[in-house]
């Protein structure tokens, strides 16, 4: 029960997490914004911004399974 407690605890783990979150929800609203547009006859606006929180999300991503790899939670 231990191990699952410090899981929990892991407050660097928990940043991470959080920081995947975001990084998430900016990539999804970058595509409905992208979404909206072309229904609206522009477009595609947000092509680089797509691409670059597309990268933010992987990066967050990988970071994520290093921790869990190199601190076992």
């Amino acid at each position: 029960m231990a191990a699952v407690r410090s899981v929990l605890l892991c407050l660097e783990k928990q940043k991470l997490l959080r920081a995947f979150e975001w990084a998430v929800s900016e990539y999804n609203r970058m595509n409905t914004a992208q979404v909206a547009a072309m229904k609206n006859g522009d477009g595609p606006m947000f092509t680089e911004h797509i691409a670059a929180a597309g990268l933010r999300m992987d990066r967050a991503k990988y970071a994520i399974l290093k921790h869990q790899e190199e601190h076992g939670c």
